[in-house]
């Protein structure tokens, strides 16, 4: 019961509501007050403050992903908070989660922070950092990271290119987008990709096209 309690709150059902939401297995008569829910989830507050500390050293990390989401978190502001995130590709191709932050912004200081954390905690240069294309996030990777090779997202990059094109016409452009980015098989057929991307596109959606 305390690991169903821990995942409902992790997925977001409030304390009220959890012992509603047991009720199909317990029965009426369970006794689960909201001060009891508390203190299971405490369990997992712990439980992730030992994670974000625990060391990096050893971990053999190929590619480094790093990336951020807008969400309304309810700590009372109105804004919504952006949550950041690090997983990274390991030597033996398996995925790992390095790092979850939530910070009030994507600013130049709140990712230089977020990657400062990593790095303390013994985090090496990876062959590659994939990002998109925020400006704090690139100069964090740069100063934190400096014999990396940092790539742009391609999602994040096909994203910016479709918001210069109508919606009812997104599905073509991507299309071609894709040519470009994942049709290709060598630097020269991609360029041709894009050359052509180009003489159809720009004078429709020149915006996009300088995207």
């Amino acid at each position: 019961f305390a690991d169903a309690i821990g995942d409902m709150h992790v997925n977001g059902v409030s304390s009220r509501n959890v012992k509603r939401a047991l009720k199909a297995v317990t029965g009426e008569k369970v006794r689960l007050s909201k001060s009891a829910v508390s203190r299971v989830t405490k369990r997992i507050r712990v439980e992730f403050g030992q994670w974000k500390k625990r060391k990096l050293t050893d971990l053999p990390v190929v590619y480094l992903f790093l990336d951020a989401i807008r969400v309304n978190m309810r700590m009372g502001s109105n804004s919504k908070d952006s949550v950041m995130v690090a997983y990274a590709v390991l030597e033996d191709g398996s995925f790992e989660t390095l790092s979850i932050a939530a910070r009030n912004s994507e600013s130049k200081n709140a990712w230089g922070s977020f990657l400062y954390d990593l790095k303390a905690r013994g985090l090496k240069d990876p062959l590659l950092v994939v990002s998109d294309g925020n400006a704090g996030v690139i100069e964090g990777i740069e100063h934190e990271f400096p014999t990396a090779w940092r790539q742009r997202c391609v999602r994040h990059k096909v994203e910016n290119v479709l918001e210069c094109v109508p919606r009812d016409e997104q599905e073509d452009v991507r299309d071609d987008l894709d040519k470009i980015f994942y049709g290709a098989t060598s630097l020269e057929q991609a360029k041709l990709a894009v050359a052509e991307f180009k003489r159809r596109y720009h004078k429709v959606y020149p915006s996009a096209v300088d995207c």
